[in-house]
């Protein structure tokens, strides 16, 4: 049943719309804040993002329909990944998959700031992410010192 449960999911993550061309977390932070007047094709703001990781996640946005600008990331480590929702009221871990080996622990330390840690043995990997001066916020310690 795993097997099947997992190509499901491929299939259910094909569905979903391609927001062509994505820019990468490192292009997001050359765009600046929000201008002035709260329109959806804004900038968007500036992430703060450090990753320990040989790879920065993408990042997609839009605008709810409470008006609330969203953020979502797929956010790879070494001990699996975590599908991350990020705005001004909570940030969410929507999925994740433990890679072989490993267990995956989630902690919400407020409705803004979650980290969700894989754990094997004596290895741990961790990513933690939050909200933070208009912003999703993102930390990936793979563990590597």
């Amino acid at each position: 049943m795993t097997v099947s449960w997992f190509g499901v999911r491929l299939v259910l993550y094909a569905a979903v719309p391609d927001r062509s061309k994505l820019p990468a977390v490192r292009e997001l932070k050359s765009a600046g804040p929000p201008a002035a007047g709260g329109t959806t094709h804004s900038p968007t703001p500036s992430p703060s993002v450090e990753t320990r990781n040989d790879s920065e996640p993408a990042l997609q946005s839009w605008t709810d329909d409470q008006g609330l600008l969203n953020y979502l990331s797929t956010v790879p480590t070494d001990g699996g990944w975590a599908k991350i929702q990020w705005n001004r009221e909570e940030v969410t871990i929507l999925d994740s998959l433990p890679e072989a080996g490993y267990e995956s622990h989630v902690t919400r330390q407020n409705p803004t700031r979650i980290e969700i840690t894989f754990v094997s043995g004596g290895k741990s990997t961790e990513i933690t992410a939050w909200w933070s001066n208009n912003a999703p916020k993102l930390d990936v310690d793979n563990g590597d010192g």
